[in-house]
């Protein structure tokens, strides 16, 4: 039984894995898909540091992803010479960004990866796949969130990992540089 069950409280409806999500967010927009210049509205990277081309935020809270590697892209010079492969922290990366598209309180800040736990590689990824991501809130507990994350290509899942995110204050010198 759950602490609020044993101590009497009756549970919300829509407590479970995205209860406080729905409850903290509704009225928001579901079902919306982003691309590079619109992902750049909630993510503070840009350039080569933008890992993302589209970010889709379904309507049961979670997120999904799409990441092109380009053949030229500069993590893969030198990793490894005659077999390029894109490096875990990468795939580990490009999960975290798209943690950032769920729907959670957006003002507080800049989202911070804090913790990366139970990380799996479990295929390599090479220049010209499509890395498809998956991402859904497990446990809300603000100002953090937990998040397991997957990234497949062609139906094969490559790499899995639970992210820890928070929100930070950012100096107006930050807040200018990203408007």
């Amino acid at each position: 039984a759950s602490q609020r069950a044993k101590k009497g409280v009756p549970r919300h409806p829509a407590d479970g894995a995205f209860g406080m999500l729905r409850r903290c967010c509704a009225g928001r927009r579901k079902d919306e898909s982003m691309d590079r210049n619109e992902i750049q509205k909630i993510l503070p990277h840009r350039g080569e540091m933008l890992l993302l081309d589209e970010l889709n935020r379904l309507d049961d809270g979670r997120v999904s992803a799409r990441y092109c590697i380009r053949k030229d892209a500069w993590f893969l010079r030198g990793h490894f010479p005659g077999r390029a492969i894109v490096p875990g922290v990468i795939l580990c990366e490009c999960m975290a960004q798209a943690c950032c598209g769920l729907d959670v309180p957006q003002d507080r800040g800049l989202p911070y990866l804090v913790r990366i736990e139970k990380a799996v590689f479990r295929r390599p990824v090479v220049p010209g796949e499509t890395l498809l991501l998956r991402c859904r809130l497990v446990r809300p507990l603000p100002p953090f969130y937990t998040v397991e994350c997957e990234a497949a290509v062609g139906g094969h899942l490559c790499a899995q990992a639970t992210m820890q995110l928070t929100r930070a204050d950012q100096s107006r010198e930050e807040k200018k540089a990203y408007v």
